[in-house]
């Protein structure tokens, strides 16, 4: 049961890394058509503007485009305010605008329909390939949109007869004249107005839209209604010559692998959450994931973490520009969703029923109001061919129509790379953890928990005992002497460990005589229960992740912790050698010595008595460090407590004061007395209760007129 239980973790853990962050490394942009929005709410007669951008697509000359919306929502508009026709086509956007080359533009509306099926190509390749100079990216359509109700309403590509073999409802050539069949992807349906309360979505907001040079924007990322949710992988795209990613607490500027900080989700370490990042900064690319490991305990809990926020970022203004930040997809993300990708608590992409919302601009310079001039009311008449000439015409060349004679099917095209992809995973870049035993994460070798009961003695005797004497790992006990029902509270400990960077224990104790627990709340330990944390290896700027796999029956406690992020870690330069690193409470059950040590274990093979140390490379510390155990424990029963009767205050002495404070208690000018054992000494007629009589007999055992208190001469 216990490997069948192992398997799984390890399963879910490459499935996890697999999906979400396992190409951080490699983060790029991929190819893509999407529709880009400059607002996500606007109410009635406010003007939206839909922008068609494409990105990275090779050798592009051209498109065709059937983009669909809804006619009682919204109404498509020119620049002036008037309604569009059947031919009218959008405006130009910043590529395709050469006239050297031959611009064709044509439309064939459905404008009652809530269709705008439309074209724009260079007709003249031979020139636009011998400059060798192709436009891949930029905005290639804008059109704008009238709000007539103010409602949730969506615009996207949508397939059409009129373009067949197309991909979701767009044709893209080259600069053969040939379609482009395959290895883009299509952005989803851009959604307006949407119910922020009811609806499934992602999205990121900005605590401000404009912005100084100097100041700091911070971006938060939240998801809404994300059924089961375990984790996540978001691609995110700005200007790097415009803002500048930092932490939006300290300023910081973002490196390559810097972890994006706060956030409400995923921070369970019940589940062992795994962060990633594998940005790409000098492009103004932000790639990071974290999900949970432990999917099978976040599933017999039964509470999801579906709604709240992932991820705040900060961005300094470099420029005071039009500029935007937005989710963008990546060629290392296969199969998401306009740079997202989420995941079930079964480790499953969620494919569908979420939607994906785009911030709005920064600094945007202000839309003109529209105002719509007399022809609108007009309702341009559909000739009888209208739709059918861009069948043939968007086509760049004379034989663009012609040539990409269909291929590969639209459905195959947005997937660009295989799933296969992504699975190099974020350790180079992240520097994934304390590699070679646990990995920083105790998975691997750590996970396999201390199922075979470990050995009396220790695998591996005091092995390298320090060449360094002053560095070592010991349990410090907070009494060595105790009585049954107290708490006996261990903590973990280490000093001048070098560049320390994560650590796996196995410690042993008697479960007859101990009852591994919480210090604070005294809850009993299962076998997944993790330790308190102590003063190192906190820090989520390196990205945590820790792990218990104990068997508390047998009174084993396996734990791990350490930082996956240790490029980060060396890079600041300030290792955290000399410290607590976890605090366990122990319960005495019944009378009998006992002890808590560290005990070596066949599950942490080169291990030094029980303990695995790792340093910031991910390096196991195999010598230089000894391990101290802790002394023996003496336990009684529980003994009647030790206290001097007529001392209710705890000064080891019966004062005036103590009749006072007696007196007090009898009045009910006060509920208890200010030392613990307050109740039982100021009992001194010894008849179980506590009234004036008391008080009267500690007066006059302080004026000298009793030397012993009836409660002492029955003893």
């Amino acid at each position: 049961m216990k490997s069948k239980r192992v398997l799984s973790f390890l399963l879910t853990l490459m499935l996890v890394l697999g999906i979400t962050c396992g190409n951080l490394v490699n983060a790029a942009p991929t190819s893509g058509i999407e529709i880009v929005l400059d607002k996500n709410n606007a109410t009635v007669g406010e003007i939206v503007t839909a922008s068609i951008n494409v990105n990275n697509i090779n050798n592009f000359s051209g498109y065709h485009v059937n983009l669909k919306y809804d006619p009682a929502v919204l109404q498509p508009v020119n620049s002036k305010g008037e309604i569009y026709k059947e031919t009218t086509t959008p405006e130009a956007g910043s590529i395709l605008l050469n006239s050297d080359y031959g611009i064709s533009s044509v439309a064939a509306n459905k404008v009652n329909e809530g269709i705008l099926n439309f074209s724009r190509a260079y007709l003249n390749l031979e020139a636009y390939r011998e400059e060798a100079n192709p436009e891949i990216t930029g905005t290639i359509a804008v059109v704008k949109f009238k709000v007539l109700k103010e409602e949730v309403t969506s615009i996207g590509f949508e397939n059409s007869p009129t373009l067949p073999n197309s991909v979701n409802g767009t044709l893209l050539f080259d600069w053969n004249g040939d379609r482009i069949s395959s290895g883009y992807a299509v952005g989803q349906a851009q959604v307006l107005n949407i119910s922020e309360k009811d609806s499934s979505y992602i999205t990121m907001t900005f605590d401000k839209n404009t912005a100084e040079v100097g100041e700091i924007i911070k971006a938060t990322l939240k998801v809404n209604k994300i059924d089961n949710m375990s984790g996540y992988h978001v691609n995110i795209k700005y200007d790097p010559t415009v803002l500048q990613a930092v932490n939006p607490s300290n300023w910081r500027t973002y490196t390559n692998s810097t972890i994006p900080s706060g956030g409400e989700l995923f921070k369970s370490e019940d589940y062992s959450p795994m962060p990633a990042a594998g940005h790409k900064i000098e492009e103004g690319i932000l790639n990071f994931s974290r999900a949970y490991l432990n999917l099978e305990l976040y599933r017999e809990d039964g509470v999801a973490e579906e709604t709240g926020v992932i991820a705040e970022i900060g961005f300094k203004v470099l420029q005071q520009k039009d500029t935007a930040i937005k989710f963008e997809d990546a060629a290392t993300m296969p199969n998401g969703i306009s740079g997202t990708l989420l995941i079930d608590w079964f480790g499953n992409k969620i494919t569908s029923g979420y939607v994906v919302i785009q911030p709005e601009k920064i600094n945007a310079v202000a839309e003109p109001t529209v105002t719509p001039t007399a022809t609108p009311v007009k309702t341009p008449t559909p000739t009888a061919t209208a739709t059918e000439t861009p069948i043939e015409t968007p086509t760049p060349t004379a034989t663009a129509a012609e040539t990409p004679t269909p291929t590969a099917t639209a459905t195959t095209a947005p997937t660009a790379t295989p799933t296969t992809v992504p699975t190099a995973t974020p350790t180079t870049a992240p520097t994934a953890t304390p590699t070679t035993a646990p990995t920083a994460t105790p998975t691997t070798k750590p996970t396999t928990t201390p199922t075979a009961v470990p050995t009396t003695t220790p695998t591996i005797a005091p092995t390298a005992t320090p060449t360094v004497v002053n560095s070592y790992i010991t349990i410090d006990l907070d009494k060595t002497e105790a009585t049954v029902g107290d708490v006996i509270v261990a903590t973990v400990r280490v000093n001048e460990i070098k560049n320390l960077s994560g650590y796996q224990v196995n410690i042993k104790y008697d479960p007859e005589v101990l009852k591994a627990v919480d210090p604070i709340t005294k809850n009993a330990y299962t076998n997944k229960t993790l330790p308190l944390n102590g003063e190192l290896l906190i820090n989520d700027d390196y990205s945590v992740l820790a792990r218990a796999e104990s068997n508390v029956s047998e009174g084993i406690l396996n734990f791990s912790r350490g930082y996956v992020n240790l490029e980060e870690y060396k890079l600041n330069n300030d290792p955290e050698e000399t410290g607590t690193i976890l605090v366990v409470g122990f319960e005495v059950l019944k009378a009998n010595n006992t002890v808590i040590k560290f005990e070596g274990t066949s599950t942490m093979p080169n291990g030094i008595e029980g303990t695995l140390l790792f340093d910031w490379d991910g390096n196991r510390i195999a010598e230089g460090y000894s391990v101290i155990q802790p002394k023996e424990i003496v336990i009684s029963e529980s003994s009647t407590p030790k206290f001097m009767y007529g001392d209710v205050d705890g000064n080891k002495s019966v004062r005036i004061n103590d009749a006072v404070l007696i007196r007090d208690y009898v009045l009910g000018k006060i509920d208890e007395f200010p030392y613990e054992f307050g109740m039982l000494a100021a009992d001194v007629d010894g008849n179980k209760s506590i009234r004036i009589n008391d008080a009267v007999l500690v007066r006059d055992y302080v004026l000298g007129k009793i030397s012993l208190f009836p409660v002492e001469e029955k003893e």
